[in-house]
């Protein structure tokens, strides 16, 4: 119903105002002269049916020669919503693990940087899955790195969240934005210290992620791993020179944060590396 409504719609558009003008400008419809008294006793044109015959063949003869260009109207319309459609197929093959289709509707002209009523394109579709097959033939296509959602996650956030390396890996090598923060102030930094994601953190820091990099209430990426209790990334960040004496908004350490929170493990390696 939506698809023979936009059709009438671009075909009535594109054969303009004159093809349905009923207005009427005291001359009677379209112009036609309507006789004087005088004229009315020496024709009897202002019959009835001689105006709307009459009337009825002006319509006709606009109608006809306005077919091809309503006909124009209605295939302007039918490719929009087949282009619609291909985007629709992408996004649906995407949210189902459906290869095959997302395959095909690329190949027919899908636009890779489609996006559902959530602002998610394909590829956060497929980031989420560790679909890195799948990634690879987005990013070859176009999809953009950059592209985030309507909560403003980023593609490279939702990989170190989940903790996709190879697929992090393939963001960073097509320039995705490390920077780039989410509608909490959260980064990919945050996102993948909070998670113990090490591996990512270590590429993170390679891209030029400063450690000691202050987030939003003066957190760092130490303060994020200790308070989650990971281990492994609070020793890597070490490591790296974090700087564990450093203090949030509240004045709390990375140490202080992880006692807060029960990280007793987090808060020995923290005890070991002061001394």
């Amino acid at each position: 119903m939506r698809f023979v409504i936009s059709s009438l719609f671009f075909a009535l558009l594109c054969a303009g105002p004159g093809l349905f003008d009923l207005s009427f400008d005291g001359r009677g419809p379209s112009g036609i002269q309507k006789p004087t008294p005088a004229a009315w006793r020496l024709q009897k044109y202002w019959k009835r049916e001689n105006v709307i015959g009459d009337f009825y063949s002006r319509r006709y003869s606009a109608l006809e020669a306005r077919t091809p260009v309503l006909l124009g109207g209605i295939a302007f319309a039918q490719q929009g919503s087949a282009e619609l459609s291909l985007n629709v197929q992408l996004l649906t093959g995407a949210r189902n693990g459906d290869e095959a289709l997302v395959h095909r509707a690329l190949e027919a002209g899908a636009a890779p940087n489609s996006r559902d009523r959530a602002g998610d394109t394909a590829l956060m579709i497929f980031i989420r899955k560790g679909d890195a097959a799948m990634v690879d033939l987005l990013l070859a296509k176009g999809a953009d790195v950059n592209l985030r959602n309507l909560d403003k996650v980023s593609p490279l956030m939702t990989a170190a969240y989940h903790g996709h390396a190879g697929i992090v890996r393939a963001l960073l090598d097509r320039g995705a934005d490390v920077a780039a923060e989410d509608q909490l102030s959260k980064t990919s930094m945050i996102y993948a210290a909070g998670q113990g994601h090490s591996e990512i953190v270590g590429m993170l820091l390679e891209a030029g992620v400063d450690v000691d990099r202050r987030y939003k209430n003066d957190l760092t990426a130490l303060m994020w791993a200790a308070g989650y209790g990971k281990t492994d990334t609070v020793t890597l960040l070490l490591e790296k020179g974090a700087d564990p004496n450093l203090k949030d908004k509240r004045g709390k350490t990375a140490r202080q944060i992880a006692l807060d929170a029960g990280r007793n493990a987090a808060v020995a390696i923290l005890d070991a590396w002061r001394k």
